[in-house]
């Protein structure tokens, strides 16, 4: 690995993540397989289900209301898109919240 890397994990990481070089790696790999959705932490309670339900529901409500602003020239579609989070980003901080338990799939 270059110079930089080693120091960024010795002068930055180390203590933080883990109190050697080996336990800061296998830190930011395990964090980095979660973050992707490759591991779940925990099978989701019913209550996180029921959440994970209404924020989908929420979610729809959402679009057809962005839609309807749009179509009535209250919003444009650039500025809903700055405001939405990439479907990535979102897919990855639902698995996170209620530790989904489907199949995770990696965006190419």
């Amino acid at each position: 690995m270059p110079d930089g890397v080693w120091r960024i994990l010795d002068n930055e990481l180390k203590g933080k993540l883990g109190g050697s070089r080996s336990e800061v790696i296998r830190s930011l790999i395990v964090n980095y397989l979660i973050d992707e959705g490759y591991v779940v932490a925990t099978a989701p309670t019913p209550v996180q289900r029921r959440l994970a339900s209404e924020i989908a529901t929420l979610g729809g409500k959402l679009a057809a209301l962005s839609q309807a602003l749009e179509d009535k020239g209250l919003l444009r579609r650039a500025e809903w898109e700055e405001m939405k989070l990439s479907e990535k980003r979102k897919r990855r901080l639902d698995k996170r919240r209620v530790g989904s338990v489907e199949s995770p799939t990696r965006d190419s």
